[in-house]
């Protein structure tokens, strides 16, 4: 079966994670890092005094064993990411998730979130040939995003 945890899936989605981090007003709007699984497959190791070995987990190291990372998902019960059929026996997922936490009032949220589809996402979806391994979908909870593609369809 099929599944989003291969190298070029996981690397398209570091690339799309980078490329909304680095959209203007995302470092005043957003004060956490995204909840995202790429920090699990891209960590930084680094081994201190003795045994002691740390890991970073900020998505910026190099790209892990990936059965070593499902291995430790499952160890850990970390099923956030992973569609329900992911398990023990069946390390695949046809889908993850990564959560961007916006923090700032209802209006400048939605000035962002208009802008951002304007200017990235209808972007995005015109470029049929940057992400070959993914597919982006995309939701808030403020259905900002909702109701501006509802108006699309109704243009």
């Amino acid at each position: 079966s099929s599944t989003i945890f291969t190298p070029e899936a996981l690397a398209e989605i570091q690339d799309f994670e980078e490329s909304v981090k680095s959209f203007p007003g995302y470092a005043e709007l957003f004060p956490h890092p995204p909840d995202t699984p790429v920090n699990l497959f891209y960590r930084e190791t680094t081994v201190e005094r003795g045994n002691l070995v740390m890991h970073q987990f900020d998505g910026t190291g190099a790209l892990q064993d990936i059965d070593s990372v499902l291995e430790m998902m499952i160890a850990k019960d970390i099923y956030w990411y992973v569609d329900k059929s992911f398990s023990a026996k069946n390390r695949t997922s046809r889908f993850t998730r990564t959560v961007f936490t916006l923090v700032a009032t209802r209006s400048v949220r939605k000035a962002w979130i208009d802008r951002f589809y304007n200017e990235f996402l209808t972007a995005l979806r015109d470029d049929k040939d940057r992400y070959k391994h993914i597919e982006i979908s995309w939701s808030d909870n403020v259905r900002t995003i909702y109701d501006r593609e509802l108006l699309d369809v109704m243009e």
